[in-house]
């Protein structure tokens, strides 16, 4: 029996590109229709559609509803209602950066990246500590760039340190996956 009370989760339809933009970390809140009763603390479970809710509703039949496979899982953390021109019924709630399940919102799993642009993943980012297990916690060399070149006698990395969760626009998938156990 889990100590964890239980949970809200609501299952929602996403268009792509506001999908992508969670992923991401460009978007931080959702705007919906308070039909569910949302509240602070409640899980909501994206699935990012095929086709826009307005393609889907102008034309049905050509546009159906179909699930690209991708999803991610948010916490409310905060719930706007009403006011600053908010319309009636309306919500704006905050959430929580992506993850791939609940339990890792409910901190019963050690979160991982959701984005499939996280560095680690990038064939221009190298692990610097090999020692690591987890490479959302490992640290690495982003080398898309040139490497600046030094002056002075400190230890400070000629390409950016960052870690394996991060990630920017100038990703490129690895051939394949080097750090992949076999």
């Amino acid at each position: 029996m889990s100590d964890i009370a239980e949970v809200t989760a609501h299952v929602l339809k996403t268009d792509p590109e506001p999908f992508e933009d969670v992923l991401k970390g460009r978007k931080t809140f959702e705007i919906r229709y308070d039909d569910r009763g949302y509240e602070v603390g409640n899980v909501l479970h994206l699935r990012e559609t095929r086709f826009t809710g307005d393609e889907m509703r102008r034309d049905p039949d050509r546009y159906p509803l179909e699930y690209t496979g991708r999803d991610c899982w948010v916490g409310i953390i905060h719930i706007l209602r009403g006011g600053y021109g908010l319309m009636g019924g309306w919500i704006i709630a905050s959430i929580t950066a992506p993850f791939d399940n609940p339990n890792q919102l409910l901190g019963e799993e050690k979160p991982r990246p959701k984005s499939e642009t996280a560095c680690q993943y990038c064939r221009w980012w190298g692990l610097k500590d090999h020692a690591v297990k987890d490479l959302n916690e490992a640290r690495g060399v982003c080398r898309v760039n040139p490497p600046v070149l030094l002056t002075d006698d400190s230890d400070h990395e000629p390409w950016p340190v960052t870690y394996g969760n991060e990630f920017c626009g100038k990703f490129e998938k690895k051939p394949f996956d080097i750090y992949k156990k076999v």
